[in-house]
């Protein structure tokens, strides 16, 4: 909804942040004063900040699209509706390029077909990119070699 009134009111991006920030409370409050001052000044950080601190990081809404399901007794529409809103905040279209929302669902799909102790690995390190992933992979399944034996 800032979003919307700051586009309408043709508000300066690079002035978003300054102008949001007084009217925080509760946990975007939080999330403000994590950042650094040069972060708080930074829209996109403060918004990444805050939805990571209420559960609607990217991150998380891929997780629930992930659990979605669908609901008798809810009608379709609806439900297509709050996928398609859980998708498009997992894969965040309007801010990501078609070849980043593509990296996104296949990164995400290797990550989900690893054995579950590959899988944790990645979590644990935080990795984001496929390189990396993959790295840590290699990484671990090098420990795993007996000696002797070649990859």
């Amino acid at each position: 909804m800032f979003e919307s009134v700051a586009e309408r009111e043709l508000w300066p991006k690079e002035e978003w942040a300054s102008i949001l920030a007084p009217f925080l409370s509760g946990e975007p409050l939080l999330a403000l004063q994590a950042l650094t001052a040069q972060e708080a000044q930074d829209y996109c950080a403060l918004r990444s900040e805050i939805l990571a601190r209420v559960g609607m990081s990217p991150s998380a809404a891929a997780i629930e699209h992930h659990k979605w399901t669908y609901r008798p007794g809810v009608p379709p529409r609806n439900q297509m509706t709050m996928l398609l809103r859980l998708t498009s905040r997992w894969l965040e279209p309007g801010t990501s390029t078609p070849e980043e929302v593509a990296e996104k669902v296949a990164v995400d799909r290797y990550v989900r077909a690893l054995p579950p102790e590959l899988r944790k690995a990645v979590a644990l390190r935080g990795v984001q990119s496929p390189g990396a992933r993959v790295y840590t992979c290699n990484g671990r399944l090098r420990h795993q070699i007996p000696r002797g034996h070649s990859p």
